[in-house]
Formats: structure tokens, sequence, C-alpha cells
């Protein structure tokens, strides 16, 4: 009988090839695991993109919006104010003096028409809130304005003419 061996290079390493085949396996699921990622990081980005795209959309549509504003605006005519018109508001006719009431801390404002017509004013003080009350004072009378207290503010408007605006102060002699 003859005795042949092989090459040692030839001989089949079963142990070597169950570790290559298991490496082979794990490399096709790193593959399959890093194609899943590639999946969704693909879909992912084409949300952004389409986000991206709507939101560049909005965006064109509101400048048209701004555009079509701005050109409405440019055709409406403005208001302006006396002092531009040339013509400054006037001072209104009227002279004011506080008078404290004789029992109490309470004080009346007098204020009286200096000037050639009816006067129609607002007055709004501090201590009654907000609302102005509105007034008629005829040429040359008084118009009373009473339990107003010390160191509140009053003001006093009409249309054409500056406001008025004082402080609750006795007047002293």
């Amino acid at each position: 009988m003859t005795d042949v061996s092989l090459p040692s290079s030839r001989v089949p390493n079963t142990s070597g090839s169950r570790a290559a085949a298991n490496s082979i396996t794990a490399l096709r699921a790193a593959c399959g695991i890093a194609a899943v990622i590639l999946v969704l990081l693909g879909s992912a980005v084409y949300r952004q993109r389409t986000d991206l795209t709507r939101l560049r959309s909005q965006l064109g549509e509101a400048r048209a919006e701004v555009a079509v504003l701005d050109a409405q605006l440019a055709l409406m005519p403005v208001a302006k104010p006396a002092e531009a018109q040339g013509t400054a508001p006037r001072s209104m006719p009227v002279s004011a003096s506080f008078e404290r009431s004789f029992w109490g801390d309470s004080y009346t404002l007098h204020m009286k028409n200096v000037g050639t017509a009816p006067l129609n004013v607002e007055v709004t003080t501090s201590s009654t809130g907000t609302a102005a009350t509105p007034a008629t004072i005829d040429k040359g009378a008084t118009l009373n304005v009473a339990n107003l207290a010390a160191d509140s503010n009053v003001a006093i408007a009409s249309d054409g003419f500056r406001p008025v605006n004082l402080t609750v102060r006795e007047d002293r002699p």
C-alpha cells in the first residue's frame, strides 16, 4: 500500500471553515442592519426635504401677501396731523383754578370758558378712572368739577385745541 499524503495547504480545515462561515453570516447580518439604517435615514431626509419645500412655498405665499398689502397701503389716503398740515392746534380758551373744600380734603376745579363761543370739552380725572365726562361750557360760563383728590390728574380735551393737563393743587393767593 502506498501512503499518499497531501500537502498541508490542501487539507480541509473544518474548524477554520466554520469560523469563516460564521464571519460571513455576521457580515451579512451587519450589511442587512446597515441597509435598514440607510433606508430609515433616507426616509427621514425625504421627510425633511418635503417639509422644507412646504415651508419655502408658504414663505413665498406670505411674501406675495405682504406685497399686495403694501400696494393697498400705498393707495390709502394718509391723515396728517394738524402740525403737518401747517396749522398747529390752538391753546384751549379756558382758565382753571382749584379750590379746597371747607369740610374735608377734596378739591373743586373751576374751569371758565374765556373764548368767544361755547366750548365742548371732555374732562378725565385720575380719581374717577379713565371715563371721560363730556360737557359744554357756554361763552363766559364756568364748569365746576368737584370731589377731586389732592395730587390727582385732570385732562381736558376739546376738538381743535391742544389738551390741558392739570394736577390738583390748592391755589395760593
